[in-house]
């Protein structure tokens, strides 16, 4: 009896059949049937392959393109040979080719380097390939703003990225390795000024004077004089910035020390103001003139100033002692970054015969300015102090009185040729 192959079916006749050709060319046909299939089937798979290969092939090359030229990459290049004149060395620069005798790195191709010696001054980049058939020429590096990088701004061993625009090197975002130089403003001149915000810098210490407050005048030859000016106030803060920020700086200008029946004027408010912050200290108040009638003919004193006020204004007269600056520590009723602040030392009345009221000592950081007695000016703290103000002026014999120190107050007239003197102007300093 006949059977069949398991996977394709042919015939298989028993040895004790007789042979049949149609069993044969059956099987036959099957085998040619399967046969064509396979290579068919072969063709296909060959083509698969193929294909495949090539979609591998296009892969491999966009992504060797993308690595060699994609300008979106940040290569490094290796070191640069000098603090100012940089050179880089390296086959992993990409050139411009198009069109160019000049030989340059292709625009906006970016590049890491690190530094070998920190810079002295303006610095440039030369690129070259390893075997020297390509130098550019030497381009600046400049900040994103365009300006000159400073000095000593990039120290040796820092990892700056580097972006050519196809004339210049721009330094991009914050660099590794940039040196923060300490520094220093002092500003002693009345009127508004501007700061801006050093590369590198998060935070700044300010030290805040107002201004002191004119004495008053005298009025007539009378016995006595004119009152002595308050002394500004002192205010400490450490003010949050970045980079480039643009501060608002006002010196308050001493008030003036009038002659004859004119009060002294008040001293300017000194501040700064960033980002709609406001960090003051008041200006001292004024002194009053000598009338020589009634009562109290002398000039009162003026009040020191606070940090968020100016003083009053002939507000110390016989029956008032004159302060001496207290200090105001902003617990949990200001910003945070409001340290401290003093108050100026009040002037005094022109009570004594023949003299006028001495001025209110200037504050300093450590401690609130003392009060005039009488004649005799307020004198400014030196204690444990890294900044103090200056000592008040004082009430001349039957003059002239003298001019406050800084953001002291000033000394009070006693006669009518005589003219008061002027307030101390104010101060600020900022420390990063």
């Amino acid at each position: 009896m006949s059977t069949q192959t398991k996977n394709y079916g042919f015939t298989k006749d028993n040895e004790n059949d007789f042979y049949n050709v149609n069993t044969v060319n059956n099987n036959l046909d099957k085998i040619d049937t399967e046969m064509k299939r396979i290579e068919e089937e072969a063709k296909s798979f060959n083509q698969q392959v193929a294909d495949n290969t090539k979609a591998i092939a296009a892969v491999d090359t966009k992504v060797d393109n993308h690595i060699k030229e994609d300008l979106g990459h940040v290569r490094y290049i290796g070191t640069t040979n000098s603090g100012n004149a940089w050179v880089c060395v390296s086959d992993d620069i990409i050139w411009e080719t198009v069109g160019l005798p000049l030989v340059r790195a292709k625009i906006g191709s970016s590049y890491k380097i690190q530094v070998v010696t920190t810079n002295t001054g303006n610095i440039t980049l030369t690129l070259k390939n390893k075997d020297g058939s390509k130098v550019t020429n030497a381009y600046p590096v400049l900040n994103l703003d365009g300006t000159q990088i400073p000095a000593n701004s990039i120290t040796s061993g820092a990892m700056v990225t580097v972006s050519f625009n196809g004339g210049t090197f721009f330094l991009q975002g914050s660099r590794s390795g940039v040196n923060v130089q300490r520094g220093k403003l002092e500003l002693t001149t009345p009127g508004t000024h501007s700061f801006t915000v050093p590369k590198g810098v998060s935070k700044l210490t300010a030290y805040i004077f107002g201004a002191g407050g004119g004495g008053g005048g005298c009025s007539t030859d009378v016995y006595y004089g004119g009152g002595g000016g308050g002394a500004g106030a002192f205010m400490l803060a450490s003010i949050d910035v970045k980079p480039d920020d643009v501060l608002s700086l006002v010196v308050g200008a001493g008030g003036f020390g009038p002659s004859g029946a004119n009060n002294g004027q008040p001293g300017g408010m000194s501040g700064i103001t960033i980002a709609g912050l406001q960090y003051q200290a008041g200006g001292g108040g004024g002194g009053t003139y000598a009338s020589g009638n009634g009562s109290y003919p002398w000039g009162n004193g003026g009040q020191g100033g606070m940090w968020s006020r100016t003083g009053t204004t002939g507000l110390v007269g016989v029956n008032d002692t004159a302060n001496g600056g207290i200090i105001y520590t902003f617990a949990n009723s200001a910003p945070s970054n409001f340290l401290m602040s003093y108050s100026g030392g009040s002037g005094d009345c022109g009570k004594t015969p023949n003299y006028g009221g001495g001025g209110g000592g200037g504050p300093s950081d450590a401690q609130g300015g003392f009060p005039a007695n009488q004649l005799s000016p307020g004198a400014a703290p030196s204690v444990y102090c890294n900044v103090q103000g200056g000592k008040g002026g004082s009430g001349d014999y039957k003059g002239s009185g003298n001019n406050g120190g800084l953001a002291a107050g000033g000394g009070g007239s006693s006669s009518t040729v005589g003219k008061a003197g002027d307030g101390g102007n104010g101060k600020i300093i900022l420390h990063w």
